[in-house]
């Protein structure tokens, strides 16, 4: 869809995959073709964000060198149709704008969205936009011509299926808005099962070390050499896989089914934890730890757990320092609507507020290799932290709100004590 429609909207569900699909799977190939400039607005701050128009100038300015012969639109009305027309010296000669979590961009002031809708429309026509069809005039030949050369601009949303709606605001100027969309759902079962247990068997690949048809497929992408992974190879009992599947499979009022990619993953990574620790056995012989449904945690507590399991990496000096950090700084909490929105915040910033706490740039460094946050670079030349998923959220928030309550029991015990 991206090589054929000018503009794409990529939706679904968060834990569904979309950023790892982009990063992973399509912009490596697309690269073959275009040149991404990849851009992240983040949730807006008042007084802290950019215009998301200027943030999209700033990320297509980081790996190009103006043309020196197009200095001169340097003198004409700015707009991202001027700004991408002096970097138009691309090898591919085609740039594709990618904005992740453009869910975000609906959370910037309305001017702001509307000079965004314009310049993205007139950026993705190609054409002389009307305003500067009269400053063209007063060009020598070489300019006009320049101005003329065609530009092509792709552009790809990704954004939640939650969020699609708020597309609509921007119909009136990007109209295959509406239309030209591509869902990723859920992973089917079988998807499911092929990324529970292939991984799992990573150094177990040669013949005869595993029967057949528990091989992983030829064509799988997990070609990694075992000593680089943290736990020996392993496999699954079907009556372990059979809870896991139906344990993870979603369903609603549309009766669609299917299992959560980020979700199976953590939950993967609790179960490997166990076999890395030394905790599931070689129950048939083979010489591989058999996980069965003994082996399984409680699915109700495997995203707390992870959490918790996450911060216990860290040095026990740092753990509480790295709680502050993501629980008041990554999180804003209401305590009257009981919800949690995930922030993403400037590094240098959460340096500054959180210095007291102990926060350190290695203890940041330390988080982001936990996976509990991930870092996003910015258009300061620093870089944004955030929780790394919205799955994360919900413990998260529990975890602030036990805190705090353990906090104001505290404090009422020593009003008492001093009374």
């Amino acid at each position: 869809m991206v090589r054929a429609e000018r503009l794409v909207v990529l939706f679904g569900k968060s834990g569904y995959g979309k950023s790892s699909l982009l990063n992973a799977g399509v912009l490596p190939r697309l690269r073959e073709v275009f040149t991404p400039v990849e851009v992240r607005l983040g949730e807006y701050i008042a007084g802290q964000s950019l215009p998301p128009v200027e943030t999209v100038r700033r990320k297509a300015a980081l790996p190009f060198k103006p043309k020196p012969e197009a200095a001169f639109l340097e003198d004409l009305p700015p707009s991202l149709w001027t700004h991408f027309k002096q970097l138009d010296s691309a090898e591919k000669g085609s740039y594709l704008l990618v904005f992740d979590q453009f869910e975000e961009f609906f959370s910037y002031p309305p001017e702001q969205q509307l000079a965004f809708r314009d310049q993205l429309a007139a950026l993705l026509s190609g054409e002389l936009p009307d305003e500067l069809s009269e400053p063209a005039r007063a060009l020598d030949r070489a300019q006009r011509r320049l101005l003329a050369a065609p530009m092509h601009v792709r552009i790809l949303f990704a954004i939640r299926s939650d969020r699609l709606h708020e597309l609509d605001r921007l119909k009136d100027r990007l109209p295959a808005i509406l239309h030209k969309r591509y869902e990723l759902k859920a992973l089917s079962r079988e998807q499911a099962r092929e990324a529970i247990v292939q991984p799992a068997l990573v150094g177990a690949q040669s013949p005869g070390v595993l029967p057949e048809a528990k091989q992983p497929a030829k064509n799988s992408s997990f070609i990694i050499h075992h000593s680089s992974l943290a736990s020996p190879p392993f496999e699954y009992r079907d009556d372990a896989l059979a809870p896991i599947l139906d344990g993870l499979a979603l369903s609603g009022h549309t009766r669609q089914t299917g299992v959560e990619a980020f979700q199976l993953q953590i939950l993967c990574d609790s179960i490997e934890s166990r076999v890395a620790a030394g905790q599931v056995p070689d129950r048939d012989g083979n010489g591989l730890p058999d996980v069965g449904a003994e082996d399984l945690p409680d699915f109700t507590e495997v995203f707390a757990q992870y959490y918790e399991r996450r911060l216990a990496l860290l040095p026990e000096a740092q753990r509480e320092a790295a709680r502050l950090v993501i629980e008041d700084g990554l999180v804003r909490y209401d305590p009257a609507s009981d919800e949690g929105r995930r922030l993403s915040v400037d590094g240098q910033a959460l340096l500054k507020d959180f210095e007291a706490a102990g926060l350190t740039p290695e203890l940041l460094r330390e988080l982001e290799n936990t996976f509990l946050v991930r870092r996003e670079p910015n258009t300061l030349g620093g870089h944004n932290y955030e929780l790394s998923h919205d799955t994360l959220l919900a413990p998260v928030v529990r975890a602030k709100k036990q805190r705090l309550a353990e906090a104001e029991a505290r404090r009422r015990a020593e009003e008492l004590a001093a009374e």
